[in-house]
């Protein structure tokens, strides 16, 4: 039977702030289904039923020990922890104990079969949250089912994604005109900065400019490591600023530097084609990441796209390969500054639908310039093109026609 939370966090009201909370946020920011109460129970909700609801669909109960905890013989956390004892007698690990503030002898004085069980100290909440991690990868959600996977947490509610983005945007040097790229894959168990720099190295893609992601060697280039990731900040005149998690959460905002360095138009111009290829090496990068990081193939990607600073920009197309008969009229700007999307996709249907992914972002781009529209055919050979050049089997198609609409 398949249960709906993977922990469920037992606790005294007066360890919430200190303990209890910080882990349950940080369990949850790393893809881990959690019933705590400030998350579960809503205005009206029956306290005892959603308790057990809880406990009945969850795999682990971590317990918080505390004096605090000690001193609450007949009330919700002893109500709480007898439920788990209870399921803990089929035989099967539930109890996940975090000691606070307690000596084991304060422990054994209240409980000497609990005080025997290992234990995390919460003196040191990363060693809790890797623990936790290691024990829900360890164990199988569901029969059949050798790795742990969660629901990926969205973009925008990732903490660690919101704080590059405020960096991002307190950037003095943040260009005005920039494509961004928030990506979340709630990876488990969490790598280390070591592990995410060599990732990041292997899955760049060089077959066009710098790499999403590029990765150089020069020391105030290079990657650096963070608090629970590392990133790197170019500011030359390919901006680039770029951070992975140790979960595989992934921010990259890079200013539009093949359409200002390219043609007569310097930050006038979005060039449709550049921005169908970097798309594509997006999607593409986040899954060669997923497959170095050994992620199941079932682990869903989601993905947040922006293409900022374009009312000042007209839509361009860069070559003249296969759309000869391209005609613009470039005295259309978009009429919006900036757009964003959002893609979930799971990472084994990446290669098999990349056009059809990167159809799903470009298209609303391009008709923010004058209800621009680009042919299935064309926008699909310039995707297929570059998906072949990086080893991905994508059938050739046959060049198309640029299509222009206007109102």
């Amino acid at each position: 039977m398949s249960l709906e939370y993977d922990v469920f966090i037992c606790h005294a009201t007066e360890d919430k702030e200190q303990v209890a909370e910080p882990v349950a946020e940080r369990l949850r920011e790393k893809g881990v289904r959690v019933w705590y109460d400030k998350f579960s129970i809503k205005l009206g909700d029956s306290l005892g039923q959603k308790i057990d609801e809880g406990l009945r669909n969850t795999r682990f109960g971590l317990v918080i020990f505390s004096k605090a905890f000690f001193a609450k013989a007949k009330n919700w956390p002893r109500y709480e922890l007898d439920g788990l004892l209870t399921k803990e007698m089929n035989g099967h690990k539930v109890i996940l104990p975090v000691w606070h503030n307690i000596t084991k002898a304060e422990m054994e004085a209240y409980s000497p079969s609990l005080a025997g069980k290992l234990a995390a100290h919460s003196r040191d909440l990363d060693s809790v949250i890797a623990q936790v991690l290691d024990v829900l990868n360890e164990t199988p959600a569901s029969p059949g089912s050798n790795t742990f996977r969660t629901p990926t947490v969205n973009p925008t509610e990732s903490a660690w994604l919101k704080n590059q983005l405020a960096m991002a945007d307190a950037d003095p040097m943040k260009p005005a005109g920039f494509f961004q790229m928030m990506a979340t894959l709630s990876i488990v168990p969490p790598k280390t900065q070591l592990e995410l720099k060599q990732a990041a190295q292997a899955a760049a893609i060089h077959n066009y400019g710098w790499p999403i992601g590029v990765c150089l060697t020069r020391n105030d280039l290079a990657p650096k490591p963070i608090k629970d990731g590392i990133a790197v900040q170019i500011d030359s005149n390919h901006y680039q600023r770029w951070a992975l998690s140790t979960n595989g959460d992934f921010f990259v905002r890079e200013s539009f530097v093949v359409e200002d360095d390219r043609d007569n138009h310097r930050n006038r111009s979005i060039y449709w084609n550049i921005r169908a290829i970097r798309l594509t090496e997006c999607f593409l990068y986040i899954h060669r990441l997923a497959t170095i990081f050994n992620a199941p193939p079932n682990t869903v990607a989601k993905f947040e796209f922006k293409h900022s600073g374009i009312s000042s920009r007209i839509l361009l197309q860069s070559g003249n390969e296969f759309w000869p008969d391209l005609d613009l009229d470039i005295d259309q700007p978009a009429f919006e500054n900036e757009i964003e999307y959002s893609v979930d996709c799971t990472i084994k249907d990446i290669p098999g639908n990349i056009i059809g992914l990167v159809k799903q972002v470009c298209e609303p781009l391009y008709a923010m310039f004058n209800f621009t529209t680009i042919s299935a055919a064309s926008l699909e050979s310039v995707i297929g093109k570059y998906a072949r050049e990086c080893g991905v089997d994508v059938p050739p198609t046959q060049p198309g026609s640029f299509v222009h609409r206007s109102a």
